[in-house]
């Protein structure tokens, strides 16, 4: 919404009053850093002491190709659920999963793919560290239309369900 009411930086978000998914509401805001291309990275402590991450960038007009984030961490290292800010509008994410590193969309109320990222087994700042070290860049159209929810970590179970919304819910698998 910045860049049509000619603002020069991204207008400073109020985490708590921002729609969040379910597992984001059970989280504690941390804090939030400025990134390259106007994103910003928010951070959040999820249960039991897991640190929990989105991208979202707050200037892009919608004429603006859309950002990615790759982040050099072990995949292993981070959970992925990548949804929709529109319920009725299919996720077109870019998520992908690599040897050593993850490439993920970043939110920008425009876009359908919004990503969180769960670290797993991953303290507050190391996490924090590899995700500040990520590089945003342009990503590169077109896509293809591709949900992602489900795909991406085995440790989660996501449901997802379709009566007018999505919601990504997650349960650990003992």
């Amino acid at each position: 919404m910045g860049r049509y009411l000619g603002l020069s930086k991204p207008i400073e978000r109020i985490v708590e009053l921002c729609p969040l998914p379910d597992f984001l509401r059970e989280a504690t805001f941390v804090e939030y850093l400025a990134m390259g291309h106007h994103v910003r990275l928010f951070l959040f402590m999820g249960k039991s002491d897991r640190p929990v991450a989105q991208f979202f960038d707050g200037m892009r007009g919608v004429w603006e190709k859309t950002h990615i984030v790759t982040i050099t961490i072990n995949p292993k290292k981070v959970g992925i659920i990548t949804t929709s800010s529109n319920f009725y509008l299919k996720v077109r994410s870019a998520t992908k999963i690599l040897e050593n590193k993850v490439i993920v969309d970043v939110g920008d109320g425009c876009n359908p793919a919004i990503t969180s990222l769960i670290g797993n087994n991953i303290s507050f700042d190391e996490f924090k560290a590899a995700l500040t070290a990520g590089k945003v860049t342009d990503r590169e159209e077109p896509l293809p239309v591709a949900p992602v929810l489900g795909t991406i970590f085995p440790k989660y179970l996501w449901n997802c369900s379709h009566n007018k919304s999505i919601s990504a819910r997650y349960a650990i698998i003992e």
